[in-house]
């Protein structure tokens, strides 16, 4: 796919329209492990690891998502679709769609989508996720499953953070099966506010991938400094 690094909305009484590089529908509406109290990260060491995955069916397609997204209350639905493509960049007729649906009540915040991918696989997704948030504490899980005639998909991730005065913690873990590849590892981020806009940001992860009998594992981390004026 070609990178797409720019994203339009237009947003009024009917809801919200955006197009570019965005979130699908089911992406829009469920919290991933590593959203959970995250402070944030240099390189994004906590959730790119073997096992994570963030984005569902996204980008199957031409990577150009449209969604349109209405909020009622504490509540919002939304709607979206990708164009598929062939292996020359071309549109092949085939178009993924996502829904979701997303609210919270009394702490506790919750999502549940559905996608078809964009591609010729036939892919599907079904998911939920939930978030309880108490004080500076939150903790939460997501768990989406599917696939095709021939392969399975499942995601499963938990995650939790915590803030105490400039401290910042948050821990995840997730495993996935797509097809024969089986993958699982942990992730780990902290900050620490320096003052004067300047913080200080660790993260750390490990997993292990099975790739139908072969087996790797990779440590990731990263340590430094992020300014906000």
């Amino acid at each position: 796919n070609d990178s797409i690094d720019y994203t339009i909305f237009l947003s009024g009484g009917f809801g919200t329209v955006t197009y570019g590089d965005t979130d699908g529908a089911m992406d829009w509406a469920l919290t991933e492990g590593g959203n959970i109290g995250n402070p944030g990260s240099i390189a994004d060491d906590e959730t790119s690891y073997a096992g994570y995955a963030g984005s569902y069916l996204d980008g199957d397609g031409d990577g150009m998502i449209v969604r349109y997204q209405y909020s009622f209350g504490d509540y919002a639905f939304a709607v979206s679709a990708e164009q598929g493509e062939n292996e020359d960049g071309e549109a092949d007729g085939e178009v993924g769609y996502a829904i979701g649906f997303r609210g919270s009540i009394a702490g506790l915040s919750f999502g549940i989508g559905y996608q078809e991918a964009a591609d010729t696989t036939d892919n599907d997704l079904v998911g939920v996720s939930a978030v309880y948030n108490i004080n500076d504490f939150s903790i939460g899980a997501m768990y989406s499953d599917g696939g095709n005639d021939t392969d399975d998909l499942e995601y499963i991730q938990v995650g939790a953070g915590y803030s105490i005065n400039a401290i910042s913690l948050h821990i995840n873990y997730a495993e996935s099966t797509e097809g024969t590849t089986e993958a699982d590892g942990i992730g780990f981020a902290a900050a620490y506010e320096l003052g004067d806009g300047i913080s200080a940001h660790f993260a750390y992860s490990s997993s292990e991938e099975d790739d139908a009998g072969t087996v790797t594992d990779t440590d990731r981390y990263s340590l430094g400094l992020a300014m906000s004026f």
